[in-house]
């Protein structure tokens, strides 16, 4: 009998290497995702941070209105550095979650070839054990038919 072949092997192949070029991408975009996101933070403690100066600023004996002015813009550009910040993440995690959804679809494909694969040789292996037995089983019957000739000749002989 010949060696256990799956006939879908190549493609198996072509599909195990598409799944890494798909999880590749998922983890470059899950890399900016993150990046992004802490950039967002970052942006958000920048906030909180003008928002202290100021309140540091008001609570001075001696109140200077540009001074608070210019604080108060500062706390409006940290608004929308955060804003933007926090835009492109979120931009950048649905990217993320598009192709870490496109990895699991790849990596579904590759896990039903691998069971198909596993299916196939054990179908292949109990028909080569079913062989084997058969092969054995031929070869007692044989030696039992030769056996019961021989008997039966020793028989005729001593008749």
């Amino acid at each position: 009998m010949k060696s256990y072949k799956f006939k879908l092997q190549r493609v198996k192949r072509v599909r195990a290497i598409e799944e890494e070029i798909a999880r590749a991408a998922f983890a470059a975009a899950e890399f900016a995702a993150r990046a992004a996101e802490a950039r967002a933070d970052e942006r958000k403690a920048d906030i909180a941070r003008a928002i202290d100066d100021l309140r540091g600023l008001q609570a001075a004996p001696t109140l200077a209105p540009a001074t608070v002015i210019s604080s108060l813009g500062l706390v409006d550009d940290a608004r929308r550095a955060w804003f933007d910040a926090s835009e492109a993440a979120r931009e950048l995690r649905t990217k993320a979650e598009e192709l870490r959804v496109a990895w699991q679809g790849r990596k579904r494909d590759v896990d039903g070839l691998d069971r198909l694969d596993e299916h196939a040789r054990a179908a292949y292996f109990i028909e080569r054990e079913r062989d084997e037995a058969r092969a054995i089983d031929d070869n007692a019957s044989q030696r039992d038919a030769r056996a019961r000739r021989t008997n039966m000749d020793r028989i005729g002989e001593l008749a």
